[in-house]
């Protein structure tokens, strides 16, 4: 099946690819912040007399837990400050055993289906991770038949697609994170 995809990327786009790769990838910090901000919310009750001691564990505590993806936001903010505000425009050309992506920065790269990490969808978007910090996005309106492109893209690649907004992609990770696989990545 030869395919041709788009992407034009925004600082939206940036910000969704860098959220949706710390939560598929990161889990374990991710858990760590959810620690470290639930024992300080923890004490600072305990410590309620102490208005001072309340506040100092209570305010921490707090934002750590209100600010889960801080760290995947600011990595977006990097890559769309770096760009200078000229953010690239992506086309993908589909062929039997691999892809070939050209950007209008000039970049031009091959990948074999086989060489795909994991992959990702949502209402708008097609993921393809080559590894946890490498990933292209396609716009399914870009696409002729996306539900038949997706298909015979898993099939290519020996791979399922994962919902952008499950964490089952990071299962992988958080089961490394404790020694022990909880899940994987298809």
């Amino acid at each position: 099946m030869d395919c041709i995809g788009e992407m034009m990327h925004t600082p939206e786009t940036i910000r969704r690819l860098s959220d949706l790769q710390y939560r598929a990838f990161r889990p374990g910090l991710r858990l760590i912040w959810l620690l470290i901000g639930g024992v300080c919310v923890i004490f600072a009750t305990q410590h309620s007399d102490n208005v001072l001691l309340f506040c100092l564990l209570m305010l921490p505590g707090c934002w750590l837990l209100l600010n889960q993806n801080l760290p995947a936001a600011h990595r977006a903010d990097k890559l769309v400050a770096a760009a200078g505000g000229t953010l690239t425009y992506t086309s993908y050309q589909f062929r039997s055993d691999d892809f070939r992506v050209s950007s209008d920065l000039g970049h031009k790269k091959t990948v074999a289906y086989k060489d795909l990490y994991a992959l990702f969808e949502d209402r708008e978007y097609f993921y393809l991770f080559l590894n946890r910090q490498s990933g292209y996005m396609v716009e399914r309106t870009s696409l002729a038949d996306p539900e038949a492109w997706k298909a015979w893209l898993q099939k290519q690649s020996g791979k399922r697609f994962c919902k952008a907004g499950t964490v089952r992609g990071g299962m992988l990770d958080l089961g490394k994170f404790f020694g022990k696989p909880f899940g994987k990545i298809r």
